[in-house]
């Protein structure tokens, strides 16, 4: 368990914790393996055995001409004879699943937890000769909420276009046809995972990918690799009797009932998938009575930065989401005109996100950070805080005390120089949520965007937001400390520096109020930062301590 920003967020974090590790490759086939596949034109109005049930299409006609890698008499594909993207390319998965209420919530951001080959494929690369995919691979929310008892239907439905479910670890499964209705498999390229990226960014499987763990074998059933948006588990090749599953052993939607143990640990006689080397390699048809199968890229995924209401100047919002989490840090004022800030910690759904306004008190002090480390002693809910996602820049607030009226407002994102907000270079610090792990209950929320170049020097616009604990104004409350908006100095291809002054404001306006005029009242003193990556840096703080700052994985 890793310590939050504030003490009593631990609990809520602890269900949305990071996934970056990689998977080892599984011994389902390998690249010199011939196995069973499909000669197209197997997609059906109705479900059937070794057919895809298609909501799109039907009977799509057979190709004439195949590739050298697919035998046109057995129907059977080489692996050996097949190109395979080329590269090595890591990238950090956010993903949980969680059972709330009747629902089980699939979250993440898209990303592989494996290593993926370079796409857009290079024209450099074999596979380009067949396979021009221009797509690139990019974080695409995701948010899924299937039963977490399906209900099994003896009147299967039909699979659309898309994604049909999700791994264990974040990957999602498609569909075995292509845009056209025909098997991806015959002549689109993948990687040596199986994957490549549809036109959203979407990396996903058409079957079975190697890079998935599974601990089956001639001895034991295999394990859980995901769930079906149906509701339904899906496990890999291996059944109870010690040989591979075949489609003749699975019914029309291909799953079978009997005594498993899925991801959870739970062991239950239940209907599940099975995941094979036969079309349509993950399902037929859909055997849960309901499925939550839409798509996952019309999901508007609000900017991670800071945000403002500009009827309310000096109340601000530090914003962040990773995959369908989200964490926001308000800075403003409480009745009596001290600073003051809250946190809320939700889960983002399609559209909006609500979790509970806190605030904590008791915590280190800025002048103690580097000195000497106090937890937050106690903390308050003010009230509930929804956020309604209208666009990536746009957005809606509603907050309900635990006492008063509610209040809605709008928030746009902020621009920090300019009329505009301006994304940030590739060696600036990345946006978002920063801390000290030994410093549990403070933040820092900083942000770059856009570039300027003078004298040879290059800066970006910067901008950060410090919370800690009055000493002062208001003893144990929570307070935030703002530098005026500065620049960012480049000092290597990944490295840069900042040096300016940390002020306390206060009379501004409240978390619900619409009005207000802020002040200073205290320059705290000289700060700099000193970032060695991407995610890493150095606090010099106005006390003269040093503190290691990460970036904060809060999923």
């Amino acid at each position: 368990m890793r310590k939050g920003f504030a003490a009593s967020i631990l609990i809520a974090l602890v269900l949305a914790l990071g996934h970056v590790s990689a998977k080892a490759a599984s011994s389902w086939h390998d690249q010199g393996t011939t196995v069973s596949t499909a000669i197209d034109g197997r997609a059906t109005n109705a479900a059937a055995q070794n057919t895809i049930y298609s909501c799109s299409f039907s009977k799509v006609t057979t190709r004439t001409t195949l590739p050298s890698w697919v035998n046109s008499s057995t129907g059977t594909l080489s692996y050996a004879s097949k190109p395979v993207v080329s590269g090595t390319v890591s990238w950090t998965s956010y993903y949980k699943a969680v059972v709330s209420g009747a629902q089980r919530l699939l979250t993440g951001n898209g990303l592989p937890s494996h290593t993926t080959g370079t796409f857009p494929i290079s024209s450099s690369d074999s596979a380009y000769t067949y396979d021009k995919n221009p797509n690139s691979i990019a974080s695409v929310r995701q948010y899924f909420a299937p039963p977490a008892s399906p209900t099994y239907s003896s009147s299967p439905t039909c699979v659309g276009m898309g994604a049909i479910g999700i791994s264990t670890s974040g990957e999602v499964f498609y569909n075995p046809l292509d845009a056209d209705g025909y098997d991806p498999l015959i002549e689109e390229m993948f990687d040596a995972c199986e994957g490549h990226p549809d036109s959203a960014g979407q990396i996903h499987y058409h079957h079975l990918s190697p890079c998935l763990t599974d601990n089956g074998s001639a001895s034991q059933h295999s394990t859980q690799i995901g769930w079906i948006f149906d509701g339904y588990g899906i496990y890999g090749p291996w059944g109870n009797s010690g040989a591979k599953v075949t489609n003749s052993d699975l019914d029309v939607c291909h799953g079978h009932t009997h005594s498993v143990t899925d991801s959870t640990g739970t062991t239950s006689s239940v209907y599940h998938y099975h995941a094979n080397e036969s079309f349509p390699y993950l399902i037929g048809c859909y055997r849960g009575s309901t499925n939550v199968a839409t798509g996952t890229t019309l999901l508007t995924t609000p900017n991670t930065g800071f945000w403002y209401t500009s009827t309310a100047s000096g109340r601000g919002f530090g914003m962040e989401v990773q995959g369908s989490s989200m964490f926001i840090g308000i800075y403003t004022y409480d009745s009596t005109g001290a600073d003051l800030w809250y946190v809320v910690s939700c889960t983002l759904t399609t559209t909006t996100c609500t979790g509970d306004l806190t605030a904590y008190s008791g915590g280190t002090t800025l002048s103690n950070i580097g000195v000497a480390s106090t937890s937050p002693t106690s903390s308050s809910v003010a009230g509930t805080f929804t956020l309604t996602v209208t666009s990536s820049t746009t957005a809606t607030v509603a907050i309900t005390p635990t006492s008063g009226s509610a209040t809605t407002y709008s928030l746009t994102r902020f621009p920090i120089s300019g009329s505009t907000v301006s994304s940030a270079p590739s060696w600036a610090p990345q946006t978002g949520w920063w801390w000290s792990s030994s410093y549990s209950g403070t933040g820092w929320f900083i942000e770059n965007q856009g570039t300027v170049t003078s004298g040879g020097t290059t800066y970006s616009n910067y901008f950060m937001v410090g919370y800690a604990y009055g000493s002062t104004y208001t003893s144990g409350q929570g307070n935030w400390y703002a530098n005026t908006s500065g620049q960012n100095v480049q000092t290597g291809s990944s490295t840069s520096s900042w040096s300016g002054t940390l002020y306390e404001y206060v009379n501004g306006p409240t978390v619900t109020g619409s009005s207000g005029s802020t002040t200073l009242y205290a320059t705290k003193g000289s700060a700099t930062i000193q970032f060695t990556s991407s995610t890493t840096a150095t606090l010099t703080l106005p006390n003269g301590k040093q503190i290691a700052l990460t970036r904060f994985t809060f999923f």
